[in-house]
Order: C-alpha cells, then sequence, then structure tokens
C-alpha cells in the first residue's frame, strides 16, 4: 500500500480502566472525517497477559470497546500486532473477526513493514521486559500476578505505580534501542510500549511513539509516507 493514508493506534489494555466514551468519538472521526485506508493496532490492545477471555468477556466495558473496534474494522482494514500484554499465543482469531492478526515477520518479529516505515509494538526495545518475561515462566505469571507485576516492571507498570525516575530512564533506553533499529534498517519506526507519545527527527529517520489510550489519548497518522503525532482532545 504505497503512500497509504493510515493510522495507527497502540496501548488500550482493554480490561482495565478505560475511557470508552472519548474512543467512541476518536472511532466514529475516523469512520466519518479522517476515513484511513488502513488502521493498525500497534499492541496491547487487550489485556491478556493475566486475564484469560472468559473473564474479559464478563466485564461489559471490554466487550464494549472491542465491540467499537469490530465496527471500525468493518469499514476500515485493521491489523493487529501482537504485544507483550497480547502475546499471539492467546490471541483467538474468532474473537477479534474483522480484525486482522498480522503475520510474524522473520527478520522484525512482530511487526509490519510499510514503505520505509517499521510498526511495532516496541516491546523487543525492552530489555528489562523481555528478561523478566523469559526468567518468569513459570507459574506465578498465572497464579501471582500481582507478585509477577512487582518483579515484571514494564513501562506501563513503572508509569501506574508513580515511579517517574525510573519511568524516565526506562523510556530513555527504549528510545534508544529504537533508534539503533532506524539506524540499522534504513527506516522510520513507529512504535508503542511506553506510554509516552514522542518523536525523535534522527536527521534522515524519524521514530515516534503513538503514546497509549489510558492517558495520553494519542495517536499516529501518516500521509504520503511521513508519519505526525496526534492527540484526541
Amino acid at each position: 500500500m504505497a503512500g497509504a493514508h493510515l493510522v495507527a493506534i497502540s496501548d488500550l489494555h482493554l480490561g482495565q480502566e478505560f475511557n470508552l466514551g472519548a474512543f467512541k468519538d476518536f472511532l466514529q472521526d475516523l469512520r466519518k472525517r479522517v476515513r484511513p485506508e488502513l488502521l493498525i493496532l500497534a499492541g496491547d490492545i487487550l489485556e491478556l497477559a493475566w486475564f484469560s477471555w472468559k473473564e474479559l468477556e464478563k466485564q461489559k466495558l471490554f466487550c464494549d470497546a472491542l465491540d467499537e473496534l469490530r465496527g471500525v474494522a468493518a469499514a476500515i482494514e485493521t491489523w493487529l500486532i501482537p504485544g507483550n500484554h497480547d502475546p499471539r499465543k492467546k490471541l483467538l482469531p474468532d474473537r477479534l473477526t474483522p480484525i486482522h492478526i498480522a503475520p510474524y515477520d522473520p527478520q522484525m518479529g512482530e511487526a509490519i513493514v510499510l514503505d520505509d516505515i517499521i510498526f511495532t509494538h516496541g516491546a523487543q526495545f525492552d530489555v528489562t521486559t523481555r528478561f523478566w518475561d523469559r526468567l518468569l515462566k513459570l507459574p506465578i505469571k498465572a497464579l501471582l500476578p500481582c507478585l509477577y507485576l512487582r518483579l515484571y516492571g514494564t513501562p506501563y507498570e513503572v508509569k501506574s505505580a508513580y515511579k517517574e525516575k525510573d519511568y524516565r530512564e526506562l523510556v530513555g533506553w527504549i528510545m534508544g534501542r529504537a533508534m539503533m533499529c532506524a539506524i540499522r534498517q534504513g527506516k522510520d519506526v513507529c512504535f508503542g510500549h511506553t506510554h509516552a507519545p514522542m518523536t525523535l527527527d534522527l536527521g534522515g529517520r524519524v521514530i515516534v511513539n503513538s503514546g497509549d489510550w489510558r492517558d495520553s489519548l494519542s495517536y499516529i497518522e501518516v500521509l504520503d509516507g511521513r508519519m505526525a503525532l496526534r492527540f484526541w482532545r
């Protein structure tokens, strides 16, 4: 889809507290005014790391938000890139239809590459997340999620705990690794994960973080191959 008009969002964490009213208004604006050709959900759209589909589907807020996304996906081609909170092995395509799950890229991992832009969730840039996730593949993850979250320390948990210094340092390290990816691959990078919306121009390559829909209410719009960070108000 060369030169496609598209929108990317990430980090809704459906299954936690969520501003459904703002999200509905945003999706309605996508359909009626923005009308992109493609919508990319760049990971952590669901909150499946610690919950089952059975438990999530008991929550009216979760069901309403997912129904809104399905409604948009029926009108706008929509692809989900699995994140660390909605890992591929827990995604059930029949529960998400007509949302498509992006195929795994052998070179880039969980990513979609369009023209000169790599769209990914960004957990691969987070060394701390990768380390703890590999080390703690134990019953603690399912049986004691609160304890696991204390050890895990993703940007989502660190920001929620109001550990400002730790959060800034973690975001800085992740942005640095995203920069290296952009330089190494010779492409721009769009990712989420950090819940810290920002744009960094490397003088030839651009890195944009899509932020989140927990408090930033931010998204990325791509027109003519150029990414713009926008905020819904």
